[in-house]
């Protein structure tokens, strides 16, 4: 006795709006213009931000994390308008992942500021994430 099994096939069709892929990609470059603008152009070139690892009170220590401010910031700028242009001429940009990368601009903007304000100084990163988490 044969048996025969029938195998459906389910497509999922993406719509993604242009109208939203177009205000993405241009948000996406105005934040990284304005990294550049408000926060690498400040920055006089050889600075260095030191970001503690280690938060007060603990036994484990952590290596310092030291960073270039104005590579930092300029590397940061261009990623965030890479992504911009990605999401403006691919289409349909970066589907559903477009609420993922706009995180991660956001995320590159917030650092590029964080990098600013402690641009030749220290800040202790891992203090700031314990007590924003607390």
């Amino acid at each position: 006795m044969a048996t025969t099994t029938a195998t459906a096939f389910h497509k999922e069709i993406e719509f993604v709006s242009p109208t939203r892929q177009r205000v993405m990609g241009v948000l996406f470059l105005v934040l990284s213009f304005g990294i550049w603008y408000f926060f690498s152009r400040t920055v006089e070139p050889g600075t260095v931000t030191k970001f503690g690892m280690t938060p007060g009170g603990m036994k484990a220590i952590m290596p310092d994390m030291v960073l270039p401010s104005l590579a930092t910031l300029n590397l940061l700028a261009i990623l965030s308008g890479i992504l911009g242009v990605i999401q403006l001429v691919v289409r349909g940009g970066f589907k559903h992942y477009t609420n993922g990368i706009l995180g991660l601009v956001a995320a590159f903007f917030i650092f590029s500021f964080l990098t600013w304000a402690a641009a030749g100084k220290s800040l202790s990163l891992a203090g700031l994430l314990n007590v924003s988490l607390s």
